[in-house]
């Protein structure tokens, strides 16, 4: 295959729109990224835990020491620091309102072994104080690899952290304390692409799509979806997990949270190294997160040209209850479709094996409920 020629010769693929219209939008992100440091903040250690450099809205280097003030605690992920960015709000009211972050993560350091999906990020709305997680495996592949959770608050505003013991206790507020911690499971898959799960060795680039969005369920209503994908430079594998919101469940994922506020924006990312309790978490070393981007709607992740085929793929998710139209245009004005696709997966793609001759050719694809 090879890239479809430039504008004039075959055409442009427009970004891909949503049922209102809106293109795919990045999303402005802040140079300087938020250290919650639960040992800084609480004055135990001057310096906490956490060094960040190479700072961008594109990514960072970070360095996680060992937790030296409470050794015996080693696994708490309380007293390990998040990593946060925040950004102007992103509704997701309206069904197809979808906002993602994509990046780039290499580690410098190896892994201890079994940290059962111990690389954690979190889309979360700071109005309803809770996110969405997905975790993925870090060290040795072992039990869920791929993990999607709602996170049960951002903030835990009504706790405050004894350190000394790793234990919640009334007070507060905390701020960013317990974003990347878990409450009901929205999804899993088992397996790590290419064999290679995070941090096992310092060569790997692991490339994360995570993304949230509004839709429709099948009993009626509207519900929070996610999807997780990871790939990586190992090999051609991708794996990911995807959750769907379930008819009757509780919360605004409808899937099992009884005290979630409903969500109206998306609105901060955060990221976090750490083990669950029999665990050893990332104590001492260094990962480096690139290319870093949010947007909102939905991406034409690929557009190629085979011979008279014109193939277009674009973003999806398995648990997708849309159809995906392929509109074309030869004039940017009068738009006829020309397929209706439902989701393969984590990507669809159409072929368009008998263009019609033109002089330019557009294509665009929008979401149907």
């Amino acid at each position: 295959m090879k890239l479809l020629p430039p504008l004039g010769l075959a055409g442009v693929l427009l970004a891909a729109l949503l049922p209102s219209g809106a293109q795919a939008q990045l999303i402005e992100l802040s140079s300087t990224w938020i250290q919650h440091d639960p040992q800084e903040v609480e004055n135990v250690q001057p310096n906490g835990l956490l060094d960040l450099i190479n700072q961008s809205a594109g990514g960072f280097t970070a360095t996680v020491r060992a937790n030296e003030y409470a050794p015996e605690y080693p696994a708490r992920s309380q007293y390990l620091p998040r990593i946060v960015q925040t950004f102007a709000d992103q509704p997701v009211t309206n069904a197809g309102s979808r906002v993602t972050v994509a990046f780039d993560v290499v580690f410098h350091t190896l892994a201890p072994e079994n940290v059962d999906v111990g690389f954690r990020i979190s889309l979360g709305d700071t109005n309803a104080n809770n996110a969405i997680l997905g975790g993925f495996e870090f060290g040795t592949p072992s039990g869920q690899v791929v993990l999607l959770r709602y996170d049960t608050t951002i903030t835990q505003d009504t706790n405050y952290l004894d350190l000394v013991t790793g234990n919640y206790v009334f007070g507060g507020p905390y701020a960013w304390s317990s974003i990347c911690d878990g409450g009901g499971n929205m999804g899993s898959t088992s397996t790590a692409p290419n064999g290679a799960a995070m941090g096992t060795d310092t060569t790997t680039t692991h490339h994360i799509r995570f993304s949230v969005e509004r839709v429709p369920t099948s009993a009626g209503g509207l519900g929070l979806q996610v999807d997780a994908v990871w790939s990586n430079s190992a090999g051609d594998e991708v794996s990911g997990a995807a959750g769907a919101p379930i008819p009757g469940g509780n919360g605004d994922d409808f899937n099992g949270l009884t005290n979630v506020l409903p969500w109206t924006n998306i609105n901060c990312f955060a990221l976090c190294l750490f083990g669950t309790a029999g665990r050893q978490p990332f104590l001492e070393g260094s990962y480096t997160v690139s290319n870093f981007e949010a947007y909102y709607g939905f991406k034409i992740t690929d557009f190629l040209k085979d011979g008279s085929d014109e193939v277009i793929t674009w973003e999806s998710t398995p648990v997708d209850v849309c159809q995906y139209i392929v509109e074309s245009s030869s004039n940017l004005s009068i738009w006829s479709p020309i397929s209706t696709n439902l989701t393969e997966g984590f990507t669809t793609s159409f072929t368009n094996s008998a263009p019609v001759a033109a002089d330019a050719r557009y294509y665009r694809v929008v979401k149907q409920f």
